[in-house]
């Protein structure tokens, strides 16, 4: 059996962050869980206006907007999935969406390709 280490965090508290980014703030993911859940289109809205955030609207609006051409490569990235439990990652994507910009096609025209496939990856 494996000792636990007084350095990190317990499993209980772990399960507790779980459901949380560890702010008032709910994760990404939880707010869109939120408006799924909605039972109809003004409940949504109201889910959408109380969680009204600029990062929030930029990751809306680069799913939607039809004018937004992504500029990623073609398949499934490599990368090595997490095992940690929501909101305990190095990081969220709702503090990772000031970087987005950098994906949008002729946004970046500076940031040669092959730098951007490593950001993606290291992201």
């Amino acid at each position: 059996m494996a000792q636990d280490n007084p350095n990190l965090i317990s499993k209980k508290a772990m399960e507790a962050m779980s459901t949380t980014s560890g702010s008032s703030y709910p994760l990404i993911n939880e707010i869109f869980l939120k408006v799924n859940n909605a039972k109809d289109k003004p409940k949504k809205i109201d889910v959408l206006r109380q969680y009204d955030k600029p990062a929030l609207r930029q990751i809306l609006k680069g799913c939607f907007d039809p004018k937004i051409e992504w500029e990623l490569p073609e398949g499934i990235p490599p990368y090595i999935e997490n095992d940690v439990p929501e909101g305990t990652e190095h990081t969220l994507l709702i503090n990772e969406s000031k970087r987005l910009w950098h994906f949008v096609k002729g946004a970046d025209p500076k940031q040669i390709n092959f730098k951007k496939k490593l950001c993606l990856f290291k992201c």
